[in-house]
């Protein structure tokens, strides 16, 4: 599994666990949760929040080879933190 094809699945599986624990809060847990974020990350998403820490200024269109392979990383390793905030 190459970086980008983890990344792409940690994001999905990301917000299919929150569709499910949303699926079992109450009413009011659900509607301010999705107040709050009403859908999950898109993989473009994530990759551009990562671009912006990494790289300030550009794109992920605009890496190199190296920096793109940086960034999914970078983004994977987030994704498998279970402390992150």
């Amino acid at each position: 599994m190459t970086a980008a094809e983890g990344e792409a699945f940690a994001v999905q599986a990301r917000n299919v666990i929150m569709e499910e624990i949303r699926a079992i809060t109450s009413a009011i847990g659900k509607a301010g949760a999705e107040a709050m974020k009403g859908q999950g990350l898109t993989l473009e998403m994530a990759l551009d929040k990562a671009v912006k820490k990494l790289f300030p200024g550009k794109s992920f269109a605009e890496l190199s080879a190296t920096q793109k392979r940086q960034v999914l990383s970078r983004s994977l390793r987030r994704r498998a933190d279970p402390a992150r905030k």
